[in-house]
């Protein structure tokens, strides 16, 4: 069974992310932040280069033997691909060609970028379901002074 991209940890979605950008090479573009790609995308009617990016990446993964793989499985690919390359159905990537494409992401941010923002939804989530919890009624005793 499939599991979805936004499922994997951050780590492996990076992972996907570097060998999708090994395959094709994204152009550089800002992410900014997810409040400046919602509002591009509303007020100039097109979708932002960061957020193709993602659908690009998406669809690499869902085309892949990827998603039917664990998070420890596609960790050892990513290890296998960085030595010797990989293959797809239309085409064979050489490492040099994975290691680049880690590189890219390092020189352009995102890979930092997604490990940031990663670390900003887990503590988001953590406050609403404080948040979700308080208002249920049920004693947080165990919260300390919430």
């Amino acid at each position: 069974m499939a599991t979805p991209l936004a499922l994997r940890s951050t780590q492996v979605r990076i992972y996907i992310a570097w060998m999708a950008h090994s395959v094709r090479k994204y152009e550089h573009c800002d992410p900014g932040n997810t409040a400046s790609r919602a509002w591009n995308t509303v007020s100039q009617d097109k979708v932002h280069p960061y957020i193709k990016m993602w659908h690009n990446i998406g669809d690499f993964y869902m085309n892949s033997a990827l998603k039917e793989m664990s998070d420890e499985e596609i960790t050892d690919q990513w290890k296998a691909a960085i030595r010797v390359g990989f293959s797809t159905d239309e085409t064979t990537v050489p490492a040099e060609f994975v290691r680049q494409a880690q590189l890219d992401w390092d020189k352009r941010g995102w890979t930092r970028y997604e490990s940031k923002r990663a670390k900003r939804h887990k503590l988001f989530n953590k406050a609403a379901l404080i948040g979700v919890l308080a208002c249920s009624g049920l004693d947080l005793g165990f919260f300390g002074d919430v």
